[in-house]
């Protein structure tokens, strides 16, 4: 388990949400002409979350993130939603976004999608970039 000596005092969720981020590790992908105003936040080549500036949701993935919250403590569809504005505004410093979870065949094609590409990766520490 990651230690982040940024978040003192952080609750069961907001620590579970931190390990399942990776935010010191995202690597940022974006294509613009297949994607229009799609930002993409990879770890190990597996998208976990994706922005839309446009309509201002904010994807989660759905198996490896989303539905660990929904299992591991109970919470439904809006419980999590909730939590996960918050995060989203802590962590990614977006404000007014609407979280929603994204299932398997959308991740895999995704990752698909920019294995293909030749892209230049840019990576960010969002725990320092924030």
């Amino acid at each position: 388990m990651k230690t982040f000596e940024a978040f003192n005092n952080i609750d069961e969720k907001e620590e579970l949400f931190l390990q399942l981020a990776h935010l010191d590790e995202l690597e940022i992908k974006f294509d613009f002409i297949e994607y229009e105003n799609i930002i993409f936040y990879f770890y190990k080549d597996k998208c976990l979350f994706y922005q839309n500036k446009k309509s201002k949701a904010f994807y989660i993935e759905y198996v490896k993130i989303w539905s660990v919250f929904e299992k591991k403590f109970s919470l439904n569809f809006k419980e999590t939603k909730d939590f996960m504005v918050g995060a989203i505004d802590k962590h990614f410093k977006l404000k007014d976004y609407t979280p929603l979870g994204f299932v398997v065949n959308a991740a895999a094609q995704i990752d698909k999608h920019f294995k293909l590409k030749d892209y230049t990766p840019v990576f960010v520490r969002l725990t320092k970039l924030l």
